[in-house]
């Protein structure tokens, strides 16, 4: 039997506008937790429907555990069996 590597990401969203601070712009990204290299970013706003793109787009990477922030979006789309606050 073969055992796959864990994949493991860390998860963060950074705040910047775009002419106004009311055009607010978030960047949410997936950082390799090993190496640390970009492994996928969204630009939206801060809701729900931005993270879930960036979740959809990690789906080849096999990742097997998260890394986050306190932030609820985390713990309302990731399973507490592969996500650790810190």
């Amino acid at each position: 039997m073969r055992i796959r590597p864990q994949r493991v990401a860390e998860l963060d969203e950074m705040w910047s506008f775009v002419g106004a601070k009311k055009t607010e712009r978030w960047l949410w990204h997936a950082l390799d937790h090993h190496t640390g290299r970009v492994l996928a970013y969204v630009v939206g706003s801060r809701k729900d429907a931005t993270f879930l793109k960036l979740r959809a787009v990690l789906v080849p990477f096999g990742i097997t555990r998260y890394y986050t922030d306190k932030a609820g979006v985390y713990r309302r789309h990731l399973s507490p069996a592969q996500h650790t606050v810190g």
